[in-house]
């Protein structure tokens, strides 16, 4: 068949899985795509760490055909480049798409063995997760509807348990874990889904869903702006900050002075980079902090930033130890994240144990008093809070890093940036967003302990 007489699809598999998520946003996604919402540094390199993933999984099975399309638009091309390709015996393709009743498919490895058909998805992931099983039943429905008989449906996966040691040994970096029986069993599930959808995208009007918790699970939704505009922050979902005035003002009067507002950055990489490495491995990289010696002192601030992407992470313990001093409480958001990471510290430094000791036994957790699923980002949004002069600067403004992951995100991409003028800016807005992230927890803790009075 020519690729021109196969109609354009109306559903693909990322939609459709918007739909099981979100009717509303599958009919967002066709009908006001300009209404998404701005893509940030993180989830841009989520993409692509599934695309360098999903490339390196071809190596699983080396030497197919590819039949990848040259952009969105020729996906049709696609399909009938598949059909082709399996009738003229090709054994392995790469990136082999499907069209059934209005809806497409790419699948990342159709591969021949003993005269029979195995289907391959890649996930850049160190499991399966439940979404991975809903997209692979699509899969399936779409491909064994198109004539293609399907002896497994396996979903490729890291291992989280292989250690990089010297040349990547892509045998060991996978693992491959058949969901067919599961897939099998959402058949009549991704019939009647499908028919709801296509229904859904035929009217003119969007479904009359609100907002709630299924607009960030599995995923956050890219249309979450555009759906609340207008609202209330109840009708958002958000929550007030919860003043619980004697248990701030006993948080604020058991900190052992001088006190130190600690921050964290740290980074990761789905393909382990060096030796020692796993799947997403996690790398410390950055830390701020801000000192105050009396209660209502001036805050004195120190940062510390790599200057290249490494594992090592000596620099950066020696200055965390110095500027944490050897008395007074160090203050952080969240403690397992960063009472992990000085583990870890400890566990590759092991000369530096005792000082590093000495940092976990003053940490003071800033979410324990407060709101454990508070967020630093959003006090700083509110220019209303007042400082009550513990320092003589602004809040720098103008931040293009807001977020912890789009800090990992945006320093990892350093590694491939080529443009000289523009590594200092990113440079420095990772400083920025560093000082802003130990500056909020000092700020916080002055307001609500104002507060508490």
């Amino acid at each position: 068949m020519n690729f021109s007489q196969i109609p354009k699809h109306q559903l693909s598999k990322s939609t459709f899985m918007y739909g099981v998520q979100c009717a509303k946003r599958v009919w967002l996604n066709k009908n006001l795509p300009k209404e998404r919402d701005i893509q940030t540094a993180f989830q841009t390199r989520i993409f692509q760490q599934g695309t360098d993933v999903g490339l390196l999984a071809r190596q699983l099975f080396p030497g197919g055909i590819n039949a990848e399309p040259e952009n969105y638009y020729s996906y049709q091309k696609s399909v009938a480049d598949t059909m082709r390709y399996v009738r003229s015996g090709h054994q392995i393709i790469y990136e082999p798409a499907f069209q059934f009743d209005g809806i497409l498919c790419a699948l990342d490895l159709l591969v021949k063995i003993n005269s029979k058909w195995y289907a391959f998805e890649v996930k850049s992931t160190n499991g399966v997760k439940n979404a991975h099983i809903f997209d692979a039943a699509l899969q399936y429905y779409v491909i064994t509807n198109s004539g293609i008989n399907l002896e497994d449906f396996s979903i490729i996966h890291l291992n989280k348990n292989y250690i990089r040691q010297g040349d990547l040994d892509i045998q060991q970096l996978f693992q491959s874990v058949s969901v067919l029986k599961e897939v099998q069993e959402l058949n009549p599930f991704i019939s009647s889904k499908s028919i709801e959808l296509l229904d859904v995208l035929s009217k003119n009007i969007p479904p009359d869903i609100g907002v709630g918790d299924h607009c960030n699970i599995p995923y956050p939704c890219d249309f979450q702006q555009f759906c609340n505009k207008g609202l209330s922050p109840s009708e958002k979902g958000s929550e007030e900050i919860i003043i619980d005035k004697n248990k701030h003002a006993s948080f604020a009067n058991n900190l052992e002075y001088p006190v130190r507002y600690l921050s964290i950055q740290t980074w990761s990489s789905a393909i382990p980079l060096f030796d020692g490495h796993s799947p997403y491995k996690q790398f410390c990289f950055q830390f701020s902090i801000h000192t105050q010696e009396t209660p209502g002192a001036a805050l004195a601030h120190f940062q510390f930033l790599e200057e290249g992407m490494n594992a090592q992470q000596k620099k950066l313990i020696d200055n965390l130890i110095e500027a944490a001093g050897e008395k007074g409480s160090i203050v952080i958001h969240s403690g397992s994240f960063i009472k992990y990471h000085l583990q870890e510290l400890k566990k590759s430094f092991g000369y530096l144990d005792k000082a590093i000791s000495s940092v976990q036994k003053r940490i003071v957790e800033l979410s324990d008093p407060f709101r454990v699923d508070f967020k630093i980002e959003e006090v700083l949004k509110d220019q209303t809070f007042a400082f009550h002069g513990l320092v003589n600067e602004q809040i720098p403004a103008g931040f293009s890093i807001l977020d912890s992951s789009s800090a990992a995100a945006a320093y990892f991409n350093l590694r491939d940036e080529n443009d000289l003028n523009k590594m200092p800016a990113v440079r420095k807005a990772l400083i920025d967003y560093s000082e802003k992230s130990s500056f909020g927890m000092a700020k916080l803790v002055s307001y609500l302990s104002a507060k508490a009075i």
